[in-house]
């Protein structure tokens, strides 16, 4: 007896219904991000720029943004999901579950490091 459910040509409707398995993601042997802060004393603000590396090479140069405190990292985090090289799952709040030093250090094997640098232009 066969079964005509494996026989059967696909429809468009069965490429909605069933999509193709999304690619696995594999991530670099070597991770690392690198932060720069930089506060902003007339105004009171704090801003980041972000460099990521894989395997030693520059991956990432991200230009300088608002953010305080580790907001660096979430930049960082932002960006290599954006680009495919991490899967993130959010709450129903919104916020990210993987996310913070923790997740970097453990779950993605990465290092990082931030300086707080006196220019702007440093950044």
């Amino acid at each position: 007896m066969t079964d005509n459910h494996f026989s059967r040509t696909p429809s468009h409707r069965d490429s909605e219904i069933d999509p193709a398995p999304a690619t696995p993601i594999v991530l670099p042997t070597a991770l690392h991000i690198e932060g720069r802060r930089w506060f902003q004393r007339t105004a009171g603000n704090t801003y980041h720029s972000v460099r990521i590396f894989a395997n030693g090479a520059l991956l990432a140069s991200l230009p300088y943004q608002y953010g305080y405190g580790d907001q660096w990292i979430e930049t960082a985090l932002q960006w290599l999901h954006a680009n495919g090289h991490i899967r993130r799952e959010r709450y129903d709040n919104g916020s990210y579950k993987e996310s913070g030093t923790l997740y970097l250090r453990e779950s993605l094997g990465a290092t990082y490091s931030v300086i707080d640098v006196a220019r702007q232009k440093d950044l």
